[in-house]
């Protein structure tokens, strides 16, 4: 609010401020002006600078190592001497590969480009890509467990061959095996996708 001449209440208690600082300056001079002025109550220049410092040092600080990875659990954090900074990065557990199986049943290898921890057994899940309007299913196995470092994958298809039932009755009878699936051809789009496990 401001009074009859246009000066805040603000700036008039500011004033007011300034006015008694001045006042006892004065008075403890004394008369004339010319007395010593006791400043034994105020800080020093030294214990001035000694308190900036302690200040500037309960100020957190942009980090200065990457961040942690992504996990499956949040954390609030304890740190309360440094913060992330506006552009920074969680790295990922999660990898994706498209692969081409070079070789009909031969296995690919894919080589992570992040290997994994020592011992640790990546989760690997693909899909092979069929021709529009294909009705032959594929699937995709690994061979063998995975690595921290790599996996080694292998695609089949099912045949395409009508077994008839008495073919099977008589495959029966004389104890042979039929194997419904093939090799995938050569050049059979592997999409892949690899994480760490969570459980």
């Amino acid at each position: 609010m401001a009074d009859r001449f246009g000066i805040s209440s603000g700036a008039t208690l500011a004033a007011c401020a300034v006015c008694a600082a001045l006042a006892s300056i004065a008075y403890a001079a004394g008369p004339g002006g010319d007395g010593a002025i006791d400043l034994s109550a105020y800080p020093t220049r030294s214990e001035l600078d000694a308190s900036v410092a302690a200040m500037r040092l309960s100020v957190p600080q942009p980090a200065t190592a990457s961040p942690p990875g992504v996990a499956a659990d949040g954390v609030i954090g304890a740190s309360s001497t440094q913060y992330a900074r506006a552009d920074h990065t969680h790295a990922t557990s999660v990898q994706r590969a498209n692969l081409i199986i070079a070789a009909a049943g031969q296995p690919v290898r894919w080589t992570f480009a992040k290997p994994y921890d020592t011992g640790a057994v990546p989760v690997v899940v693909c899909t092979a890509r069929i021709a529009s309007g294909s009705a032959l299913p594929f699937t995709v196995n690994t061979v063998g467990a995975p690595t921290a470092t790599y996996v080694d994958l292998v695609a089949y298809r099912v045949q395409s061959q009508v077994i008839t039932l008495s073919a099977l009755t008589a495959a029966a009878t004389a104890g042979l095996s039929i194997n419904p699936f093939s090799a995938a051809p050569s050049g059979t789009a592997v999409d892949c996708v690899a994480g760490k496990p969570t459980q």
